[in-house]
């Protein structure tokens, strides 16, 4: 049985290359995936894992890990496309020297877990999130200014408070409230 976190390499990447799939196959709407696709997303991952999750994935939870890898995905392209760095493709971190990184780090706090540690499926996570990018009143687009604010969005996601939950997330395993709203545009 897996740890307390349901979220692992192994479920991250599941989740991933399903989502994937349907993208290639053309079914990511506009806004986003449609409810019948996460269900089928979801059924797989819990029939793939069923043997050692604690408790069933849900839904809300897989809608809720889409956008933090979008985020973290951001975080990593912005990285990766500053002009200043190089890419080790190895490792998938920066390669840039010390003071020129705590500079960068000093204005971009979010970045800052990144310089040793890479984050996993960047490529996948390149081929589903290009192309689409967030607008609308509820859109949130990974333009994360600190660390803090990160885990903050996170937190929210998770307990289903603030702004995300007013929108009706999961909080304690219950969906609240309504369904988010997502309105993206294809770029």
């Amino acid at each position: 049985m897996m740890a307390n976190s349901i979220w692992v390499s192994s479920t991250e990447k599941f989740l991933i290359e399903a989502l994937l799939k349907r993208v290639r196959q053309g079914e990511r709407a506009e806004n986003g995936f449609k409810k019948a696709v996460w269900a089928q997303v979801v059924a797989e991952l819990n029939a793939k894992f069923k043997e050692v999750l604690p408790k069933p994935i849900t839904v809300m939870q897989a809608k809720n890990k889409e956008v933090i890898l979008k985020c973290e995905f951001e975080i990593v392209r912005k990285i990766r496309s500053n002009s200043g760095f190089g890419w080790d493709e190895f490792k998938g971190i920066p390669t840039v020297p010390a003071l020129v990184w705590q500079e960068y780090t000093a204005v971009h706090k979010e970045a800052g877990k990144y310089r040793h540690k890479g984050l996993p499926h960047y490529e996948l996570l390149e081929e589903l999130f290009s192309g689409v990018a967030a607008s609308g009143r509820f859109a949130r687009t990974g333009e994360i200014e600190s660390a803090a604010e990160r885990d903050q969005v996170v937190l929210e996601i998770e307990l289903g408070t603030g702004e995300l939950g007013a929108r009706g997330l999961e909080q304690d395993g219950e969906v609240t409230g309504s369904q988010p709203e997502h309105e993206l545009e294809i770029i």
